[in-house]
C-alpha cells in the first residue's frame, strides 16, 4: 500500500512529545513490511526556528518526509496558536497518489487540509486524535466551536479512527464519527534502546545525585495540565531530604511557576531541572532513577514515556486520569488519585519499600509483551489500513 503519514510537526522537531516517535516508528515498521510510507508534516524545528525557508522534500532515517513551510501566529503560555502552511495545496498529489492517509492529531490546519484532499480524492482517510480532543486547557471557546462545525464536518469523511481510551472513543462519539468506524490500538512504540545500556552512576555523577539518594523522574512536557506542581508539593511534604525530583522536558510555558514553587517550598537543590533530554541522555535518565513519576491532571491515554520507563526497567508511579494506570497499577508500580496527599502517600510507600520497588522493576518485560508487544499492534493497524481501503 501506499500510505501517507500527515502530522503537524516531525522529526528532527522534538517539542511536541510522543506523536513524532509514533510516527516515525510506525513508518519505518511499515516500510519494513514493504509499503511505500511517506511523511508529510511542516518545517517547524523548535518554537523560535524553523528548518527552512521554504518547502521541501527531505527523509528522516530513511523515511521520505515532505516538510511545508509553517507559518506560526498567536502562540501563548496556554496555547500553541494557529499554525497554517500554504504550500499544501502544491503537495495535493501526495493524497492523489496515496491508497490510504493517516491523519495524527487534531483541530489543526493539516487535519483539515489534508481531510478535505481525501475527500476530493475519495481516498480512505484514518484518523488518530493522540489525545488532543479535550478542551480543558487554553481556548476552549474556540475549540468547541471547531468541533461543532469543521469537526462534525470531517467526521463524516473518517474511514477509521484508532482510539487510545476509553475517553477518546466518547470524543469520537461526540463528534459524530460511528462506532463501527471506531478500533482501539495501543500506540506502537519501540524505543531506540541504548546498546550498551547506561550504567545508573552516570546520570546521578553528571548533576550531582548521590548514590543512596532516592530518585523520582518527572519526564514530560513543562505544561500545567501534566500536574508537575502536585508532584513538587507531594516530594516536599515528604520531608526527606535524601529524596530528589528531576524535571526533564521542553518548557510548554510551566517550568518558571514549577521552580517558583520549588523556591517558596524550600526545595532548591531537591529539585533538578535538565531542560529536554533525548537519546542516550534521556535513557541515562530513566536507568538512574529509582520511579518514574507522572501526575496529570488532564486525562491521557498512553505516554510514552510511560513505557519507555517500563524497557527501561523503572517502577512508575501514575495519577488515575491517565487510563494506563489501570494496568500499570499493581504490575509495575502504582495508581493513584490526583491529589497531593495521595500522591505524597504513593510517592512514601514506594520509595520505602525496596523489595516492592525491585518486584515492579522485574515485571517491566513480560508487562511489555503482553500489552505492548509491537507486532501484533503493527498487525492490528494493518487491518485498519486493509479494512478501510476495501470499504473505499
Amino acid at each position: 500500500m501506499r500510505i501517507v503519514q500527515v502530522i503537524l510537526a516531525f522529526y528532527p522537531c522534538q517539542i511536541w512529545g510522543g506523536p513524532p516517535h509514533i510516527v516515525d516508528v510506525l513508518g519505518k515498521e511499515l516500510q519494513e513490511r514493504g509499503h511505500d510510507v511517506r511523511i508529510l508534516t511542516t518545517n517547524i524545528l523548535d518554537y523560535q526556528t524553523r528548518m527552512s525557508d521554504r518547502s521541501f522534500i527531505g527523509q528522516w532515517d530513511g523515511l521520505p518526509v515532505t516538510y511545508l513551510k509553517a507559518r506560526w501566529f498567536g502562540r501563548s503560555r496556554s496555547s500553541i496558536g494557529f499554525i497554517v502552511a500554504p504550500d499544501l495545496w502544491r503537495f495535493r498529489h501526495c493524497f492523489r497518489q496515496a491508497d490510504v492517509v493517516h491523519i495524527h492529531g487534531y483541530r489543526h490546519f493539516l487535519y483539515v487540509g489534508a481531510s478535505i484532499f481525501t475527500q476530493l480524492y475519495r481516498k480512505p482517510f484514518i484518523f488518530q486524535a493522540h489525545g488532543t480532543m479535550t478542551t480543558e486547557f487554553g481556548r476552549q471557546a474556540l475549540k468547541k466551536a471547531f468541533d461543532r462545525t469543521m469537526g462534525r464536518l470531517t467526521a463524516r469523511r473518517v474511514s477509521r479512527a484508532i482510539a487510545l481510551t476509553k475517553a477518546e472513543i466518547g470524543d469520537y462519539e461526540r463528534l459524530g464519527i460511528p462506532d463501527s468506524a471506531v478500533v482501539k490500538i495501543p500506540n506502537l512504540i519501540r524505543p531506540d534502546l541504548p546498546v550498551p545500556w547506561p550504567d545508573r552512576s552516570v546520570f546521578r555523577a553528571r548533576y550531582g545525585i548521590g548514590a543512596q539518594e532516592k530518585m523520582i523522574l518527572f519526564l514530560s512536557r513543562l505544561q500545567a495540565r501534566k500536574g508537575l506542581d502536585l508532584l513538587i508539593t507531594a516530594v516536599a511534604n515528604l520531608g526527606d531530604p535524601g529524596v530528589r525530583l528531576v524535571v526533564v522536558g521542553p518548557d510548554h510555558g510551566f517550568r518558571a511557576r514549577a521552580e517558583q514553587l520549588s523556591d517558596e517550598l524550600g526545595m532548591v537543590g531537591s529539585v533538578i531541572f535538565t531542560g529536554p533530554l533525548y537519546g542516550q541522555e534521556k535513557f541515562e535518565a530513566y536507568s538512574a532513577a529509582d520511579l518514574y513519576a507522572l501526575t496529570s491532571v488532564g486525562g491521557e491515554g498512553l505516554p510514552v514515556a510511560v513505557v519507555e520507563a517500563c524497557y527501561a526497567g523503572t517502577p512508575v508511579l501514575l495519577t488515575d486520569s491517565i487510563e494506563i494506570s489501570q494496568l500499570v497499577d499493581g504490575r509495575v508500580g502504582l495508581a493513584t488519585a490526583v491529589d497531593v496527599n495521595a500522591i505524597q502517600e504513593a510517592l512514601a510507600t514506594m520509595l520505602n519499600d525496596p523489595e516492592r520497588l525491585q518486584y515492579f522493576s522485574q515485571q517491566t518485560e513480560s508487562f511489555i509483551k503482553k500489552y505492548f508487544d509491537p507486532e501484533t499492534i503493527l498487525d492490528r493497524i494493518e487491518e485498519c489500513y486493509r479494512s478501510a481501503v476495501g470499504d473505499s
